[in-house]
Parts: C-alpha cells; sequence; structure tokens
C-alpha cells in the first residue's frame, strides 16, 4: 500500500487498474510488465483492431462490447485493463471501481518518435506519403494530428480533439487545444489516476505501484521493447527547426508535463527515503537482465510478458 502525498490517505489497490497509454511514453514495456503480474483472466485487453483515430484511441462501443463479451466470471476476475490505447473516460463503462496510471514524455521527443515508427509501419493509412519524408517534412505535411498536443487531447477526454485518418492520406485538422481542455486533463488526473509520472520516472512508477499490489523487486524486472523509433535520434536527431516548430505546437503538452512531473515528485516525496535505496537495488538487478536476455533468449521470452 502506498500513502497518498496529496490526500494523506492509504492507497488501496484499485478493483481494476487502468494502464492509459499513451503513444510512445514507454508503454509496450509497461505492458509486458502488466502481462505478467497479471496473468491470464486477470487482464483485459481492449485492442479492437486497428484504429482509425487520429490519436490513435480504439472505438469505446468496441471495448465495451468486447468487454461485456465475456462470462461473467471472466469479467469478475479482470483486475487490470492494458494492452490498447484507450479513450479517456473508459472507466464508465466499466462493472467496477477503476482507476487509472499513465506515463507522459516531453512532447518534441515523443512526437519525434511517433512519427519515426509509423514511417516504418506500412499498414498505417499515412505510410506511402511518410514514409520518404524528414520529420522537418511531416511537420508542415499536415498528415496527422500527433505534432498538436496529443497528451492533453488524449488526458482531456473532449471528442472534439480527435479526428479520423482520411482512407486516401490526405491531410487531416482537429480543433486546437486550448486552456480549457489542459484543465480538464489536469482534473481527470486529479480525480481518477494514481499517478501519471514522466517518462524518465519509469522506474519510481514501478516501484509505487510495487508498494501497492506488494510485488517484489525481480517481478518487476524488464527488457525495453519497442525501441526502434527511438533509434532513429541518433542517426537523424531532430533539426532547430522541427524542435521550434513542435515548442510552438505543443504549448499545452509541455505545461501538461511539466506540471504531472511536479506533481508526480510531490507523490514520491512521501515513499522516501525507501524509494531512493529500491530503485538502485532495482537498477543494479535490472542491469543484469538486461545483459542476461541477451545471452538467454527463454529469459527475454519472459520479461517481455510471454512467460510466468
Amino acid at each position: 500500500m502506498l500513502i497518498n502525498s496529496h490526500h494523506g490517505h492509504v492507497v488501496q489497490p484499485p478493483e481494476i487498474l487502468i494502464f492509459f497509454h499513451i503513444p510512445k511514453t514507454g508503454g509496450s514495456t509497461m505492458d509486458a510488465i502488466l502481462r505478467r503480474r497479471f496473468p491470464g483472466p486477470k487482464h483485459f485487453n481492449g485492442h479492437v483492431g486497428i484504429s482509425m483515430s487520429g490519436l490513435a484511441a480504439h472505438s469505446r462501443e468496441k471495448i465495451e462490447a468486447k468487454y461485456y463479451a465475456l462470462p461473467e466470471a471472466r469479467r469478475r476476475a479482470v483486475s487490470c485493463v492494458m494492452g490498447a490505447h484507450y479513450p479517456m473516460g473508459i472507466h464508465t463503462m466499466l462493472d467496477r471501481p477503476a482507476k487509472y496510471f499513465t506515463l507522459l514524455r516531453p512532447p518534441v521527443e515523443r512526437v519525434a518518435s511517433h512519427f519515426f515508427e509509423d514511417r516504418t509501419l506500412p499498414h498505417r493509412t499515412c505510410y506511402d506519403q511518410i514514409k520518404d519524408m524528414t520529420l522537418d517534412q511531416y511537420i508542415d505535411s499536415g498528415l496527422g494530428i500527433t505534432p498538436y498536443d496529443n497528451q492533453v487531447r488524449l488526458l482531456s477526454g473532449c471528442p472534439e480533439l480527435d479526428t479520423p485518418w482520411d482512407p486516401d492520406g490526405n491531410p487531416i485538422s482537429a480543433l486546437p487545444v486550448d486552456s480549457r481542455h489542459l484543465e480538464l486533463a489536469k482534473r481527470n488526473i486529479e480525480e481518477h489516476f494514481i499517478a501519471a509520472a514522466p517518462l524518465e520516472s519509469f522506474n519510481a512508477l514501478l516501484m509505487m505501484l510495487r508498494y501497492i499490489y506488494g510485488w517484489g523487486l525481480t517481478q518487476v524486472m524488464y527488457v525495453k521493447y519497442n525501441v526502434g523509433a527511438d533509434r532513429a535520434f541518433k542517426t537523424e536527431p531532430i533539426s532547430a527547426y522541427a524542435r521550434g516548430r513542435l515548442e510552438e505546437t505543443n504549448r499545452y503538452d509541455t505545461q501538461l508535463y511539466d506540471w504531472a512531473k511536479s506533481r508526480f515528485a510531490e507523490q514520491l516525496k512521501t515513499l522516501e527515503p525507501q524509494l531512493s535505496r529500491d530503485i538502485y537495488r532495482f537498477e543494479l538487478i535490472n542491469k543484469w537482465a538486461q545483459r542476461a536476455h541477451r545471452a538467454a533468449p527463454q529469459l527475454s521470452k519472459i520479461l517481455r510478458g510471454s512467460g510466468a
């Protein structure tokens, strides 16, 4: 269990924990950990095929239909919802109380990583248009709403901030984000989230979940997953032009990220000094796991969530 620094009460595990996976924020790595900690019927994966949402969120109606198609006993076993990009508000469709957690990322790096990945995925609607583009060209192309305050768009839960991809891969646009949407995103985090952590605090977030659920250090070891797009930064760094444009088009995302980072730091204060000691110990054993998995494929399979 965990003491919540904002309200001074003990945080018990929610009946259902929802991982709100924002694209390119370490979500595939986190999903692998959650599959191990909530095996088999304990987790529900709301993936319902390729999403045509500009925000990559899956259809609430299809997710709800998939969830309620489960036998009642199977639904009652679910204690974690993960594995898909969910629309904000998905907790209201569940049959038991639920809380979210999420990871946020500095918006310039997140958008760039998202673009580098999209450029390698032939199933994406815009693939033919962007596969040979540079990041600079993509930002000016209008092909997608990824460069425009996506984290606020997702966390505010406002449907008008999303728009479907054009089936022919033409430019798309959605309403711009404003300060009202930023405040809605903050309110949602305050009211419905156990934590919204910056990506660089991934291990601290793991320790927080570990305290809530009573997991051992070795039970949350991991190898990083789906990192190919981020390797592109080494060969194709973000230009000054792209950085400037993305800072301009992600003003509200930057404010949300900074606010969430500060808020999460406050949450962690009540966990010290044990937290720092546990992070140090965890990072030592996880470095061992990173090395070992390269020599032992079966260990890699387990850490990626495919094993026990």
